[in-house]
């Protein structure tokens, strides 16, 4: 992140003056960073830092990184917000259909749980699925590990809709 933009997000207030101090002490920011937001009382003066950080995130050729963790994906099934899926795949010519769980992340990709020793032959690209939302296509499939196993615990998937007349059968 630029130091500009940078200034504006500790200005606007979006980062705790505690955490400027800590970040100053770590030598993570110039000294010449403000600590503190300026005081913005009105709408307005909020709506004004909005407008300044966007001008600067649009003219800046940094994207903002998002993170997620694989405690996330692990949260989510523990929590019990996974759904069944029945995934669908062609294995040159002769279909193989696998009932996994999934839950998606925050960029809409589905994380599919790994719990069957051959869900890595059905889980890949060009395989398909229907969901209350309709059939999707896998794209891009991404392993996911956890600790020293040599299985993937999740397939993270980037996915994209299938039109009527390209669905596979029996879907």
């Amino acid at each position: 992140m630029s130091d500009e933009l940078t200034r504006k997000v500790i200005e606007a207030g979006i980062i705790p003056a505690q955490a400027v101090k800590q970040m100053k002490a770590w030598k993570m920011l110039p000294d010449d960073m403000p600590e503190e937001e300026k005081a913005a009382a009105t709408e307005e003066e909020l709506l004004g830092f909005v407008k300044e950080i966007d001008e600067l995130l649009e003219k800046s050729e940094e994207m903002p990184e998002m993170r997620e963790t694989m405690l996330d994906a692990h949260v989510q099934f523990a929590k019990g917000e996974a759904k069944h899926v029945r995934i669908l795949s062609d294995m040159g010519g002769q279909q193989m259909t696998v009932e996994l769980r999934y839950v998606t992340d925050s960029m809409g990709r589905y994380i599919i749980e790994n719990v069957v020793p051959y869900a890595e032959t059905v889980v890949r690209v060009g395989s398909q699925f229907r969901t209350g939302e309709g059939v999707f296509e896998i794209t891009e499939v991404e392993a996911l590990y956890h600790g020293e196993t040599r299985e993937p615990r999740f397939y993270r998937c980037a996915v994209q809709g299938v039109p009527p007349h390209a669905q596979m059968r029996d879907l």
